[in-house]
């Protein structure tokens, strides 16, 4: 499985990679929105799982892109924060 990981944090960004890897699927990486969409264009990605607050292209907006372009793709969205007003 070809998973795409995007958030901002590169702590949570290794993290994440790092449990993918164990379980022998395939991680790509993405800093923030633009570059997700972009590494999409790229490569084959079967799971996203993407932080909500990244600068540029929030995890939501990401997410509604996804959710366009390819309706059957899984998105995970995972935060940091306690609290979403």
């Amino acid at each position: 499985m070809n998973v795409l990981i995007a958030d901002d944090d590169k702590l949570i960004l290794e993290t994440i990679r790092k449990y993918v890897d164990y379980r022998g699927d395939v991680s790509f990486l993405a800093s923030d929105g633009s570059e997700a969409l972009a590494v999409m264009k790229k490569e084959s990605i079967d799971l996203v799982i993407t932080d909500i607050q990244m600068p540029g292209i929030s995890g939501f907006e990401l997410m509604k892109t996804i959710n366009e372009e390819r309706p059957e793709l899984p998105v995970i969205i995972i935060t940091g924060y306690a609290e979403m007003e």
